[in-house]
């Protein structure tokens, strides 16, 4: 089974984790694959230029200490590049992802606008590049970034994330809710060659790739692993440890 860190090394953000480098950052993906990882999770967002960031929302107030605008895509590629984390460090576009990670497995989740409260908006409407490493997988909580994203890139290996309760954190303004464990396998029903992120206290039958997260450690313990082929994990410490 592939164990892969979660934005890194783990999310690390406003928690106070010793000894794990800032979530998202160029620090947590070279810790995470010296530490063994077979591959990382990370979180791709938009500046108001269209270039890709790595950042788990697009609300600075997150990730920025007194950050000088409320939404990363507020702001131009030149400001972004000013900004430093709460763990210390700037954040890490997807050009030098590209650069750097492009011959390892990176699991890229769309996540865009998604939580804060906004109308959806296109990842295709943003600065893309031509083509994208084979060995990366795009994942969303959004079927309509997958559909797009096939018909622009029908070679890209998509998945669809799923959540315990489909109304957890909704996605967009209007409301629209994640899809649970059994939606999800109903919109999966038509795509066969997509993969399944399911969160692990919800994932019914199904034969399908599926990569498992959780929110918190203690469900990996609680929940079977059996039929994975993945795993997103906060605490790669826990299935890769270091001497």
């Amino acid at each position: 089974m592939w164990i892969g860190g979660h934005r890194g090394c783990g999310v690390t953000d406003r928690t106070g984790r010793v000894g794990v480098a800032q979530e998202n950052s160029a620090q947590a993906l070279a810790q995470a694959f010296s530490q063994g990882a077979d591959f990382v999770e990370v979180d791709w967002v938009w500046d108001a230029d269209g270039e890709g960031w790595l950042c788990h929302s697009m609300r600075l107030s997150e990730h920025i200490a007194d950050p000088p605008a409320e939404f990363l895509d507020q702001l131009s590629s030149a400001q972004v590049q000013q900004l430093v984390g709460l763990g210390g460090q700037p954040l890490m576009s997807l050009s030098a992802l590209i650069q750097i990670w492009s011959d390892r497995r990176v699991n890229v989740e769309i996540k865009g606008l998604k939580g804060i409260g906004r109308e959806r908006c296109s990842p295709l409407s943003q600065r893309l590049p031509a083509q994208w490493p084979k060995r990366w997988w795009f994942s969303s909580f959004d079927p309509l970034d997958l559909i797009e994203f096939r018909a622009r890139w029908p070679a890209a290996q998509l998945a669809l994330l799923s959540t315990e309760v489909g109304d957890h954190g909704a996605m967009y303004a209007d409301g629209s809710g994640c899809l649970s464990g059994s939606q999800a396998i109903d919109f999966l029903a038509d795509f066969p060659d997509i993969w399944w992120h399911p969160e692990l206290t919800d994932r019914p039958n199904f034969d399908r790739t599926q990569v498992g997260w959780c929110a918190s450690p203690a469900a990996e313990q609680a929940n079977s692993l059996d039929g994975l082929t993945g795993l997103i994990t906060d605490r790669l410490d826990a299935w890769r440890p270091t001497e």
